[in-house]
């Protein structure tokens, strides 16, 4: 057996999350090369090939933890997210296939560089129409970070069995890190990601105003479109249908959230999330 070349030697099992991890991450390079690919081939015009392509990409992503499972849970649950997300915006594009986002800057740019922003950015930046939405009020983003490190960090000396401090952690560590990604990997005029917290002042507000939107785009084409178009065919009049509208949109990230999560939670537990997301959603309506 060879010599390791670090002066310590790696645990067994961080050894083997690094072979697991690795693996799994080299796999989802397939579907998004597909979906990559099937974007090109959608702005050079060959629809039939976008379609082969897309549901390539699908079948890519659904296969992803069985081919490459990870046996660790934190990992695993995050190999789940990336996997929904990546279906979640191929089906997002194909849904909106026949009115499909523009290019919103002056000129146009190759259809390589096209597909390669429309498969990278989650909130579509670079096209309009996009989910992106202009502070309510000027505010720093890091020094807003900052203050909400530090209200995570004061609630780590408070009793941990109370719910409420833990879903406040929850929110906190939500927000500490899609803040962190998105100061490191934004774009020099992107907007905020979050607005402040401490700045919501009701339940509606707080999802509209507040909290991330980085999944709009799918909850509306994917689950707020077509439920609503159901519900005004059947009748319903148009304040019902946009209500189960957003039921639907809340309850598909409730989905979302419970795969995600399932490597981590036991099935008690999922059971709340989604139902934690399907409230949220009526208690907005």
């Amino acid at each position: 057996m060879a010599a390791s070349i670090l002066p310590f030697d790696i645990p067994l099992s961080f050894r083997l999350l690094a072979h697991d991890f690795g693996h799994s991450l080299a796999y989802l390079l397939l579907p998004l090369s597909l979906l990559y690919l099937s974007l090109y081939f959608n702005f050079k015009g060959y629809k039939r090939v976008y379609g082969v392509l897309t549901l390539g990409a699908l079948v890519g992503f659904a296969t992803a933890t069985s081919v490459a499972p990870i046996s660790c849970p934190p990992a695993a649950s995050l190999m789940n997210f990336g996997v929904a997300v990546g279906v979640l915006k191929t089906l997002d594009i194909f849904a909106r296939r026949h009115h499909p986002r523009t290019y919103a800057g002056a000129s146009q740019p190759s259809p390589s560089l096209l597909a390669l922003l429309l498969t990278t950015e989650l909130r579509y930046e670079s096209f309009t129409p996009n989910p992106t939405r202009v502070a309510t009020s000027p505010f720093s983003e890091p020094t807003d970070l900052a203050l909400h490190i530090a209200a995570f960090a004061a609630l780590q000396m408070l009793p941990q069995e109370h719910a409420v401090i833990l879903a406040l952690q929850v929110l906190l560590t939500i927000y500490i890190l899609w803040t962190t990604l998105q100061l490191v990997l934004r774009y020099q005029d992107s907007p905020p990601l979050f607005g402040p917290l401490y700045q919501a002042d009701s339940l509606g507000g707080f999802w509209a105003k507040t909290w991330h939107n980085a999944f709009a785009s799918p909850c509306t084409s994917l689950a707020y479109h077509p439920v609503r178009r159901a519900l005004s065919r059947i009748g319903l009049p148009i304040d019902a249908a946009r209500a189960g509208g957003l039921v639907a949109a809340f309850a598909l990230m409730g989905a979302f959230h419970v795969y995600a999560l399932s490597p981590l939670i036991a099935r008690e537990g999922l059971r709340r999330v989604w139902w934690f997301f399907v409230g949220n959603g009526v208690a907005v309506v």
